[in-house]
């Protein structure tokens, strides 16, 4: 309980930061929206037929998650800021922006389907699943490697 809280509170400082809802994934793989004004709700976060990010509430409703999280690329996005967060809690804003954009980068040539399945496991891959993508994508192990 601990570490959901914790990852609540970094994601609400983010938000923050941001001035816009922040999507955290809890080490217990559940899924959380965190406002700027530090509320949170648990969603569900699926991916429409338009392409775009859709958010289902407590309440059943559904929301479209607009802007930079619209589409595989912007779930992909908020998957690993989650990810970063979760394994690197004390970066300050600057240096979590620049890990950020370099992990961006070394993921980029990644396909849909390689980013789908990295968003499935909360972007903690197996060994095998690992070893899969670098066979696929040569040097993004040592690319990651350099965003820390």
């Amino acid at each position: 309980m601990r570490a959901l809280l914790a990852a609540i509170v970094l994601a609400a400082a983010a938000s923050v930061a941001a001035a816009e809802d922040v999507l955290v994934t809890a080490e217990d793989g559940g899924t959380f929206l965190v406002s700027p004004d530090g509320t949170w709700q648990p969603v569900i976060v699926g991916i429409g037929d338009d392409g775009q990010t859709y958010l289902l509430l407590d309440d059943g409703t559904w929301t479209m998650r607009g802007g930079a999280a619209a589409g595989i690329d912007g779930a992909f996005r908020d998957a690993v800021e989650a990810a970063v967060l979760r394994y690197e809690p004390d970066l300050g804003d600057a240096e979590r922006d620049r890990v950020m954009d370099c992990v961006m980068g070394a993921f980029e040539p990644l396909s849909d389907e390689d980013k789908q399945a990295l968003i499935d496991v909360d972007i903690d891959p197996d060994r095998e699943m690992q070893e899969r993508l670098e066979t696929s994508y040569p040097g993004l192990e040592q690319d990651l490697e350099v965003c820390f």
